[in-house]
C-alpha cells in the first residue's frame, strides 16, 4: 500500500467516475486536492473520515453530492473547499 503518502494533488486531471473508498486508507495524508475534475460524481466515501491527519481538503468544481458528515472526525482540518 501507500500509507506514507502525505500530499496528493489530482486537481484538474480530467478524472471521471466516483471516488474510491480506498483513498480513505491513506491515513498519513495531510493534503488532498481533487478539485476541478468535473467528471467526478457520486458521494464522498465515509472512509474519508479515516484521514485524521488531513488539514487541507479541496473538492470544489466537481459533481459530487451528498453529505460531508465525515469531517467531524478530521480534527486537524483547517481548509475545506
Amino acid at each position: 500500500g501507500f500509507p506514507s503518502i502525505i500530499y496528493l494533488d489530482l486537481s484538474s486531471n480530467g478524472l471521471d467516475g466516483t471516488l474510491i473508498s480506498e483513498l480513505g486508507y491513506l491515513t498519513s495524508l495531510t493534503q488532498l486536492h481533487l478539485w476541478g475534475n468535473k467528471g467526478l460524481h457520486g458521494t464522498i466515501p465515509d472512509t474519508f473520515g479515516r484521514l485524521v491527519n488531513l488539514h487541507t481538503l479541496y473538492l470544489d468544481k466537481n459533481n459530487l453530492e451528498g453529505g460531508i458528515g465525515f469531517v467531524v472526525s478530521l480534527k486537524k482540518l483547517k481548509h475545506l473547499d
